[in-house]
C-alpha cells in the first residue's frame, strides 16, 4: 500500500526511535523541516548536484554564513572580479552591477557560460608561466569593489587583488584557515586592512569551513 511522504517520515521516525532509542533526536537534523541543512539547501544541493537555496537559486560554495551575509550586503551597484567561477559567479551576476571571473578550464567555462546573466565577463585564462592567471586583475585596469579569491594560485592572487580595490573594496578569500594563506593576514594587516572571518558549513560538506572578509573603513558591505 502507498504512503503519502508524512507518513512515510513518521514510519522511518518510529522505527529509528525504536532501533536507536538514545540517539534517534539527533536524526531531527535529516527530517525536521527546520533543520538547518534543511533550511540552507543542504539536501536540495546534495540532489541537484550543485549548490544551491532550497527553491533552486544558485550560491557559492562558500559557508552558509558567509553566504547569508552575502546575500543581505551584496547591491547592483558593486563591481565584483572573480579569481575561479562556477555557480558563485551566476550568484554575484544576480546581484552586482558587474562581473568580471577569470577560470583556468576551459571546458568549464564552456559550460557555465550558457548560464550566466548578461552582466558577467567569463574569461578563459591558462595556468602557466606567464602569470596571466594572477595578473588578470591588474590587466583590466580598473579597481574593484569586491574580489573573490576562489580559485588557484590564491596568494598571488590576493597580492594584486588589495591594490586593486575601490577606497570602500573588500577581498573575500576563501578556505583561509590554511596555513598557507597565513601571509594573506600579514600582507593585509600592514596595509590597513582589518579581517572578519566566516565559519561553518557549506554545501555538500561536512566539515567547517571558512571565508575571510579583509576590509577598511567604510567599506561597500558595511562592515
Amino acid at each position: 500500500m502507498l504512503t503519502d511522504s508524512n507518513g512515510l517520515i513518521s514510519s522511518i521516525k518510529k522505527k529509528l526511535i525504536e532501533t536507536f532509542p538514545k540517539t534517534w533526536r539527533y536524526w531531527g537534523v535529516f527530517f525536521d523541516r527546520n533543520s538547518y541543512l534543511r533550511v540552507n539547501g543542504w539536501f536540495e544541493t546534495m540532489r541537484r548536484g550543485h549548490p544551491c537555496r532550497p527553491d533552486g537559486s544558485p550560491i557559492p560554495w562558500l559557508n552558509y554564513a558567509m553566504v547569508g551575509f552575502l546575500e543581505e550586503r551584496l547591491t547592483d551597484d558593486l563591481d565584483i572580479f572573480e579569481f575561479g567561477s562556477g555557480y558563485s559567479t551566476i550568484f554575484y551576476g544576480q546581484r552586482a552591477k558587474s562581473v568580471v571571473a577569470v577560470e583556468h578550464n576551459e571546458k568549464w567555462v564552456e559550460i557555465l557560460r550558457e548560464k550566466l546573466p548578461d552582466n558577467v565577463d567569463l574569461r578563459a585564462i591558462a595556468l602557466d608561466d606567464s602569470e596571466d592567471y594572477e595578473n588578470s586583475i591588474v590587466r583590466t585596469g580598473r579597481v574593484w569593489d569586491v574580489v573573490v579569491v576562489d580559485g588557484r594560485r590564491r596568494m598571488k592572487c590576493f597580492r594584486n587583488s588589495i591594490e586593486h580595490l575601490t577606497l570602500g573594496g573588500v577581498v573575500l578569500l576563501d578556505d583561509s584557515y590554511r596555513t598557507e594563506y597565513r601571509e594573506a593576514f600579514e600582507l593585509a594587516e600592514a596595509r590597513g586592512f582589518r579581517n572578519l572571518k566566516f565559519t561553518g558549513v557549506s554545501a555538500r560538506k561536512f566539515g567547517q569551513d571558512e571565508t575571510t572578509v579583509f576590509y577598511r573603513s567604510d567599506n561597500c558591505l558595511g562592515i
